[in-house]
């Protein structure tokens, strides 16, 4: 069997799954390949891998996510890269693979994505991490130095909710920084700003995105069909 590249994982909910179905379509393709489609609901026109005991909602995204780098991690112990997105993300393959090639294959840890939110302060600790909402990557050692810590992550969900912040705090804790690139990975919608809220902005002077985030099924297709100057 070949070593996978990259292994992927598509976080969303039993709303969500049409919009999820468009990124099948769209961006969700070979290169990201092998993917999961991580939720907790069956669903009889994408291939959905159940993470037991998630619930939907919000708060459903941390156990999906977690839950779905173990599973991954233990499907493909020796792939060089797991990456985390969801259904409101339009991810640049060609550009990301760029980014792969130039980052190469190390032994050492590598967290990479985008910082979005700045820091968090964790009781006296103050920490950078990688926005979950902008997609991120952990190479094969940063995954593999993650993994045992992982069921106890899940275990302490109800006082720490947010997973993006969750693995920064304990990759920081293992001695791994984060290596950002905010230039590229974007955690906003570029047509209604931050948060993609309504009669917000426009984000402006994006160039050669990687990714984005809070977008519709239509913005999805809208980017992938080349009706923005964005497109790859």
């Amino acid at each position: 069997m070949t070593t996978p590249r990259i292994v992927t994982s598509l976080q969303t909910g039993l709303a969500y799954y049409p919009r999820a179905k468009v990124c099948t379509e769209t961006w969700l393709n070979n290169d990201l390949s092998p993917y999961y489609i991580h939720s907790s609901t069956p669903c009889d026109y994408l291939p959905i891998t159940i993470v037991p005991g998630a619930g939907e909602g919000y708060p459903s995204a941390t156990p999906k996510r977690l839950g779905g780098l173990k599973q991954m991690i233990s499907d493909h112990p020796d792939a060089e890269w797991f990456y985390q997105a969801s259904c409101d993300n339009y991810v640049f393959t060609k550009r990301l693979m760029a980014l792969l090639d130039e980052l190469g294959t190390t032994s050492e840890p590598m967290y990479v994505g985008g910082d979005v939110c700045g820091h968090l302060s964790v009781g006296s600790q103050r920490l950078t991490y990688a926005s979950g909402g902008a997609t991120y990557l952990l190479n094969n050692a940063a995954a593999h130095l993650l993994a045992p810590e992982l069921d106890t992550l899940m275990s302490q969900l109800p006082e720490h909710p947010f997973e993006d912040a969750l693995v920064g705090w304990k990759l920081q804790a293992l001695g791994v920084k984060p290596t950002l690139y905010s230039d590229k990975f974007y955690g906003c919608n570029p047509f209604r700003g931050h948060c993609g809220n309504h009669g917000a902005a426009p984000r402006k002077g994006i160039v050669n995105p990687i990714s984005f985030h809070y977008l519709s099924a239509d913005e999805i297709q809208r980017v992938h069909t080349g009706g923005s100057e964005w497109q790859q």
